[in-house]
């Protein structure tokens, strides 16, 4: 198992990196997210951002679509978790992680699944931070066990054990991300 430092080690790709296989044709890639992803734009992905969204909103709207726009992907990218990280307990983090892992799978069972960790923000990083890295290393588990990939996000965001603050918007005092921050994202989100 990886140690919590490790996650703040973004020079090198862990084994545990989701590498999504056969997802890079135009138009293969469905990425859901809170609005961390607002703005993220990619030519292989079509990107729906919920605004506030909790993981069990995002699980909500999976299975609200499930027949509808969400078909013809075949590689289905989810980040959610950031609305959560004050409301949760790290064990109500895995049981909402699991109804979202359970749900995603059987409704789109041809689908490569894969799960991006919770970011690391400015804004509330100091009462925040060491939960995230907990999360995070829930979801890591959680994906090993149910076969589905995760994306190692978080660590990209961080420089000596802090965010990144050139990565997020000032104008909101780091709650979202700014035009480098979305980039990063991008490239994280399509490893």
């Amino acid at each position: 198992m990886m140690a919590l430092e490790d996650w703040s080690q973004p020079d090198e790709i862990l084994e545990t990196d989701a590498t999504l296989s056969g997802c890079g044709e135009p138009g293969t890639f469905l990425i859901v997210s809170d609005s961390i992803a607002k703005y993220v734009k990619l030519e292989n992905a079509d990107v729906f951002t919920f605004r506030g969204a909790s993981i069990g909103e995002i699980t909500y709207q999976l299975n609200k679509n499930k027949g509808s726009i969400y078909e013809g992907y075949k590689c289905l990218v989810i980040h959610c978790g950031t609305n959560d990280i004050h409301i949760l307990s790290i064990d109500q983090f895995k049981s909402a992680y699991c109804n979202l892992i359970s749900t995603a799978k059987l409704l789109f069972p041809s689908m490569v699944i894969a799960l991006s960790g919770i970011l690391p923000r400015p804004v509330d990083f100091e009462e925040t931070g060491q939960k995230i890295k907990e999360v995070n290393m829930a979801l890591l588990n959680l994906c090993l066990s149910y076969k589905v990939e995760f994306i190692h996000s978080y660590r990209y965001f961080l420089k000596c054990g802090k965010p990144k603050v050139e990565l997020f918007a000032y104008k909101d005092g780091g709650l979202h991300l700014n035009c480098e921050g979305t980039r990063q994202l991008k490239e994280r989100l399509l490893i």
